[in-house]
């Protein structure tokens, strides 16, 4: 569990974001999204320029980009199967997540 009231230091700031970018490569841009809020002093304090910082800042952006191409084919997906699962057939239908009645 990550302690939020705890004073972290850089290599422990690292090593939680480098965590969070690998969960978020199995498939849950919501830990990128939140990404940015948890390191949002080491994404826009001037003062600290170290290499961890460095690195910190480039997990968080590497989250958002992916977070960004994710969301963008889930949506993607979302149109595809809206305006073309009747054209499937019985797939289509076996896709769907909500029985229709009648």
């Amino acid at each position: 569990m990550i302690d939020l009231t705890a004073e972290k230091t850089d290599e422990q700031s690292k090593s939680i974001a480098k965590k969070m970018l690998i969960v978020g490569c199995f498939l849950l841009p919501c830990v990128w999204l939140i990404m940015p809020c948890y390191f949002f002093d080491y994404l826009r304090s001037s003062a600290k320029r170290s290499a961890h910082t460095q690195r910190i800042r480039l997990y968080v952006m590497l989250g958002g980009v992916g977070a960004f191409l994710e969301l963008t084919a889930l949506l993607v997906w979302m149109a595809v199967y809206l305006t073309s699962w009747e054209k499937w057939g019985a797939t289509g239908e076996a896709l769907c997540l909500i029985a229709k009645q009648g």
